[in-house]
């Protein structure tokens, strides 16, 4: 079976994030960042430990599986929470804005001395998260949930 701690890292911050703030800002996060597109990242980066773990089950079934045990909604619910008022205020809500149109551009947040201080809080707010023992203990849960039933897909 597949070691749980490979696949801990991306579900904590990917779900955990929902210990992290209010939700005064839902309606502009939805219509600012393609929220749908960063979800589809964040699923093609858990499925290939998966996908190595079970080789006889397809990369399909495998992230329909991670989909059902990790949804859009609840993604779209940690994003709110990450991206609250209460993190951050107007002027860095519009600056991280303009990096998560893209995916491939919120990678680079924090990368020029312009947004290093507000890549670094949001890594913090990540990070605090990231090691709170109850979302650890969900995401372990949430894991071995999807081994499970990729265990048993692999056995028909």
């Amino acid at each position: 079976m597949l070691r749980t701690s490979r696949f801990l890292l991306p579900l904590l911050l990917a779900g955990a994030l929902a210990a992290c703030g209010g939700n005064d800002r839902d309606k502009q996060i939805d219509t600012q960042f393609p929220l749908q597109k960063h979800y589809q990242t964040t699923i093609d980066s858990i499925v290939p430990p998966f996908a190595a773990a079970h080789p006889k089950v397809s990369e399909d079934k495998i992230q329909s599986v991670v989909r059902e045990h990790f949804t859009f909604e609840e993604y779209r619910t940690d994003m709110h929470k990450l991206y609250g008022k209460e993190h951050f205020n107007d002027a860095e809500f519009e600056q991280i804005a303009g990096y998560m149109k893209d995916p491939a551009k919120a990678q680079q947040l924090g990368q020029t001395p312009d947004t290093k201080a507000l890549g670094e809080k949001l890594n913090g707010y990540m990070m605090e998260t990231a090691r709170d023992e109850n979302l650890r203990k969900q995401a372990t849960e949430r894991v071995q949930a999807i081994n499970e039933e990729l265990d048993k897909i692999e056995k028909k």
